[in-house]
């Protein structure tokens, strides 16, 4: 693989070299870069599977020689451990495809029964588009099943609210999110039979109404 990079500049021991090319040359290079990333974004929305707005990655780490999966997880989920031990069902956009931002407010249900089926535990990360937690302040990064206050309603469902300004009950439920786009990670660490044969999947992220703030 290496071998065949050689005519862009790359050398053995990931030396860069470009003194010999021509202008042309370094246009064509850099505009191949920039086409590049786009493709590592594009795989981003799709790591292997879709559903409800989440994109999943059911081969962890074992990538073979699927590179554009190995960028894609490098630029959004890196370190990520073997799928046995752990899951990580990304979201940039909403259940019904649009973008994720912070100027809406969300909301992920889980039905009655229909928590995570883990054997350790399980969170959701809310981020920055670029990767980055996002400062607010209740310093809260996550939310998942070991947060203080996070209980059933008396239907039985579990509402994570995803907005930025706090939500007028329900609190405890909250997720900090920034006014701009962001994305969401899900950790289901010890995944069991029913993830690793998909009859259980993320519940979609729904977008709500824009009157009032969301509530349980």
């Amino acid at each position: 693989m290496l071998a065949s990079l050689a005519p862009t500049g790359l050398r053995p021991g990931g030396v860069f070299c470009s003194d010999a090319m021509s202008s042309e040359q370094r246009a064509a290079l850099a505009a191949g870069l920039r086409a590049g990333e786009a493709m590592v974004r594009a795989k981003t929305m799709e790591l292997g599977y879709r559903i409800n707005g989440w994109s999943i990655n059911y081969r962890g780490a074992n990538f073979g020689d699927d590179y554009l999966l190995r960028a894609a997880v490098a630029m959004d989920q890196i370190y990520i451990v073997e799928a046995d031990e752990a899951l990580y069902p990304s979201a940039r956009l909403d259940s019904c495809g649009e973008v994720l931002d912070g100027h809406h407010r969300y909301r992920i249900r889980f039905e009655p029964d229909g928590l995570p089926p883990v054997g350790a535990f399980w969170s959701i990360t809310l981020y920055f588009a670029q990767g980055f937690l996002v400062p607010n302040a209740i310093d809260r990064w996550s939310i998942g099943d070991r947060s203080p206050g996070l209980k059933a309603a008396a239907d039985g469902t579990l509402d994570i609210l995803v907005q930025h300004e706090p939500p007028d009950e329900g609190r405890d439920h909250w997720l900090p999110a920034p006014r701009e786009p962001f994305m969401l990670i899900m950790r289901l660490y010890h995944p069991l039979a029913p993830i690793k044969r998909r009859d259980w999947v993320p519940p979609p992220v729904v977008r709500l109404e824009e009157h009032g703030n969301a509530g349980r």
